[in-house]
């Protein structure tokens, strides 16, 4: 491999374990904050 392919390679997965890691940490702050709402006003899990 050289060094340039090292380089581009690194960079996509710099790139993609960052939109991971974003996305990960998204999810779970969602999850945390739905966790807050009362029951009842849960509009996203009712099938009204």
């Amino acid at each position: 491999m050289t060094e340039t392919t090292l380089y581009i390679v690194l960079s996509w997965a710099v790139t993609f374990g960052g939109i991971g890691a974003y996305a990960a940490v998204t999810i779970r702050r969602g999850r945390r904050l739905s966790e807050q709402v009362e029951p009842q006003r849960r509009r996203w899990m009712s099938s009204d």
